[in-house]
């Protein structure tokens, strides 16, 4: 809830809006927090999830789905 409560801010949103852009690193690191098992990922998974997250739109979108969190 406190994460929520953060990007909903001011702060939060432009921090989200400059990171996304830079966060390829830890999107193995969610991806194995997601399965669990590093064994259970399959090829092309973490590519797949990377693209959806770039997509033009999508923290304009996290950001709304923040505000309705709240």
């Amino acid at each position: 809830m406190e994460r929520i409560r953060f990007f909903s801010s001011g702060l939060g949103g432009w921090l989200l809006r400059m990171a996304i852009p830079f966060s390829s690193p830890l999107h193995r690191v969610a991806l194995r927090r997601m399965y669990g098992d590093p064994e259970r990922i399959r090829e092309g998974t973490l590519q797949g999830y990377a693209s959806m997250l770039m997509r033009p739109g999508r923290v304009h979108n996290l950001l709304n789905v923040c505000e309705v969190g709240e």
